[in-house]
């Protein structure tokens, strides 16, 4: 990594980094591969061409969020799949049929 003239490049201790970082970036790649997953399945049912990309995307800004600290991460999944459920109409009612 090429570091900027203003940053010193200097060698990073063991107390910057703290111990939830490993378990934000498992929470990350958890969050990133469900709904990853999740589009992929129901991308082949949209009736309306492109919601899959609009849901994902939405989802994906609440997890960003999370992620920043600005909101808990339950509530930004709960409000991740709620967004999925009231998107149903255009999915061809994939999610009843599912439940």
């Amino acid at each position: 990594m090429c570091w900027p003239d203003s940053i010193p490049a200097r060698d990073l201790s063991h107390s910057e980094i703290t111990p939830f970082l490993g378990i934000g970036a498992y929470f990350a790649y958890l969050f990133g591969g469900l709904l990853r997953r999740l589009g992929c399945r129901i991308r082949p049912y949209e009736i309306d061409a492109l919601q899959t990309d609009r849901t994902v995307s939405a989802a994906q800004e609440f997890f960003v969020a999370a992620f920043l600290g600005k909101r808990s991460k339950e509530d930004a999944l709960a409000e991740a799949i709620e967004m999925f459920e009231q998107s149903d109409r255009y999915f061809g009612g994939i999610f009843r049929a599912v439940r």
